[in-house]
Order: structure tokens, then C-alpha cells, then sequence
């Protein structure tokens, strides 16, 4: 079984952080999070290490897809000077 907790975000200025606990299963190479109710997330690995990610509403009539990847922590500080 997996858990997500979707990361803070801002709002008016102010951090916020709504928590979610959704349960989830791995289905071949994805990570699907599928629940009676609730929207379905699908997070598929790639070979470059980034997570392709589609959203699909709870009546199953609109869907988003994102690429998602890490961001090294010298990019975020600005220590190497290089962006990835």
C-alpha cells in the first residue's frame, strides 16, 4: 500500500498545507492512487528518473498530465550557477 501527502502550498502570501492520505497500489511500472469518490492518480516512472503524472476527475471526463522531476538543491540556492 502507498501514502501521499501532497507538498505545502501558498496562499494570499501565507503558507498553507492541506493533507491528503490517499492509498494507492503499484500496477505494473505506476504508482495509482484509485479510491470510489476521488479523482485517480497515475504517476508513471521514466527512464530519466522523472515521473509523468495524469489526473483524471472523479466522473472520468477531464484528465491532466504533468512531468514532474527533482530539483537538486545547488539549483535552488543558486550555488553552482548552472540551472538543470
Amino acid at each position: 500500500m502507498l501514502h501521499y501527502v501532497p507538498a505545502p502550498q501558498r496562499s494570499r502570501g501565507r503558507a498553507s498545507a492541506d493533507v491528503t492520505r490517499r492509498s494507492g497500489r503499484i500496477v505494473g511500472k505506476d504508482f495509482v492512487f484509485e479510491e470510489s469518490g476521488k479523482s485517480t492518480l497515475r504517476f508513471q516512472v521514466q527512464d530519466n528518473g522523472a515521473l509523468m503524472l495524469t489526473w483524471t476527475s472523479q466522473d472520468q471526463k477531464t484528465h491532466r498530465r504533468a512531468r514532474l522531476r527533482t530539483i537538486g538543491l545547488p539549483t535552488v540556492i543558486g550555488v553552482t550557477g548552472k540551472q538543470q
